[in-house]
């Protein structure tokens, strides 16, 4: 029987969230101010994009894989989408860059086109529901305080998600 690989979660963002990613089993929890740079990781989901994947490409061991959420798209992804020869190579060269810096540190980039649809809200509810987990909430606004639910996820300084009622 092979042994099982031990995982290490790090994340990072907030300096607010801390605290409640570290309840949640992460082994550290990255700030701004913070230089990540030292570690090493297998996987990296980049939801950050810009110069910051490039400093991702960084910390990943020889192998490993880096999915952006905010890059750039590549061949790959429009292969995967079946688009037309000459998107394809369009998207070839927009993902130039990073599939070279990837290459560069013997790894691989891929980018993942996230939709706001239901349907696959509805399968991320149903991976959540199977792993029990649930979501911290934060402040819950009525319709009429939109703005105001926009100033706080706009300032990122609460624990939780922000919530709209739509039946107030």
């Amino acid at each position: 029987m092979p042994l099982a690989k031990e995982f290490k979660i790090y994340a990072s963002g907030n300096a607010n969230f801390k605290q409640k990613a570290l309840e949640l089993g992460v082994c550290e929890y990255f700030t701004k101010s913070d230089d990540y740079t030292k570690i090493k990781v297998d996987f990296v989901i980049d939801c950050i994009g810009g110069n910051e994947t490039f400093k991702q490409f960084k910390i990943l061991n020889k192998g490993g894989k880096l999915v952006s959420l905010k890059g750039m798209p590549d061949m790959k992804f429009a292969k995967s989408l079946k688009l037309s020869k000459l998107k394809q190579i369009l998207f070839y060269f927009a993902g130039l860059k990073l599939n070279n810096a990837a290459k560069k540190v013997g790894c691989e980039y891929h980018f993942m086109f996230v939709n706001k649809n239901g349907e696959e809200l509805k399968q991320i509810s149903s991976m959540l529901d199977n792993i029990k987990y649930r979501p911290s909430v934060g402040e819950i606004f009525s319709l009429n305080d939109i703005n105001q639910a926009l100033k706080s996820v706009k300032n990122n300084n609460k624990i939780g998600k922000v919530l709209i009622n739509f039946n107030n």
